[in-house]
């Protein structure tokens, strides 16, 4: 059988992009009370969407929202998460 390579749009800088269940349990590990709706938009590992409700979020304006949420992705958000279309709320 013949090995093909992944599709460029699903390498990148030659790693594997991460899966949904990688990103999920990134922010579970942050925000271990939330709930949290993973959508992958194109199927290509790398756009995504998020809705993240946790009561970590209470008091925080939407933009320190977001950088908690960046934070807790790190490095991904440097490349491997080429979009992330996102939600948060305090619940």
């Amino acid at each position: 059988m013949l090995a093909l390579p992944l599709p460029a749009a699903l390498v990148s800088y030659g790693k594997s992009m991460p899966s949904p269940d990688a990103i999920r349990s990134r922010l579970l590990a942050a925000f271990p009370d939330a709930h949290i709706e993973l959508t992958d938009l194109t199927g290509t590992r790398d756009h995504f969407q998020a809705v993240i409700v946790t009561r970590v979020f209470d008091g925080k304006t939407r933009i320190e929202q977001h950088k908690m949420v960046y934070a807790a992705l790190g490095e991904l958000m440097d490349g491997d998460i080429h979009a992330l279309a996102l939600t948060t709320r305090a619940s």
